[in-house]
């Protein structure tokens, strides 16, 4: 049982679709873990701003 030129171009077609989807849904994923590590890291920056403000106040209060 052979398959028709037609109908194997359209099994091709089928097959590159599904593989875009895969893709576009693996690069929605990894946009979605890069903007949670941005996220964490713009805290941390925040954080240990803070933290600096705080030990250079304490040092010009006490110092």
């Amino acid at each position: 049982m052979t398959m028709s030129e037609d109908e194997n171009n359209a099994s091709v077609e089928a097959l590159r679709k599904k593989i875009a989807d895969e893709a576009s849904e693996i690069a929605e994923r990894v946009d979605l873990k890069k903007k949670h590590s941005q996220e964490r890291l713009q805290l941390v920056i925040a954080t240990l701003s803070t933290a600096l403000v705080c030990i250079v106040a304490g040092a010009i209060i006490y110092g």
